[in-house]
């Protein structure tokens, strides 16, 4: 979430549909740098922030991308943690990330290497399918899109 008038902000909510009565409830802090076009997933009971972008300023003052390969998962009950890292910056993967028994799925995505290129000279975005092992912690390529 952005504010109107200046940085993104490390706010979220949840709502406990499970309560007779529920309502929208403040999640602690996010922990990472604030991000635009990061994947959200739901694994394991908990949710997940994947990769994005974030934004700074270069000598010019104008916006720039910094793609992230920087994950995050908060579960009820024991908050945020990092969780290991991506094996490129990634950012703009369908979303909700797709889940399986064993992990989560991120299909394709945007690494940065097309920015700045002549629109008629731009490759598209990456096509592999990324995998997170829950049990070994790990991502993988397991396909291509």
């Amino acid at each position: 979430q952005t504010s109107t008038n200046g940085p993104a902000l490390r706010e979220g909510y949840f709502l406990d549909l499970s309560r007779a009565d529920p309502r929208w409830e403040s999640l602690p802090p996010f922990p990472g740098e604030p991000r635009i076009l990061a994947t959200a997933g739901i694994a394991d009971d908990a949710f997940w922030v994947i990769g994005g972008a974030a934004l700074h300023a270069d000598k010019r003052g104008q916006s720039r991308r910094e793609y992230l390969r920087s994950v995050y998962r908060y579960r009820l009950g024991e908050g945020w943690r990092e969780m290991p890292s991506l094996p490129r910056a990634l950012a703009a993967s369908p979303a909700p990330a797709s889940a399986d028994s064993r992990g989560l799925l991120l299909y394709g995505g945007d690494d940065g290497s097309q920015v700045g290129k002549d629109p008629t000279m731009h490759r598209g975005f990456r096509t592999e399918i990324l995998h997170y092992d829950l049990h070994s912690a790990r991502w993988s390529e397991v396909g291509t899109i």
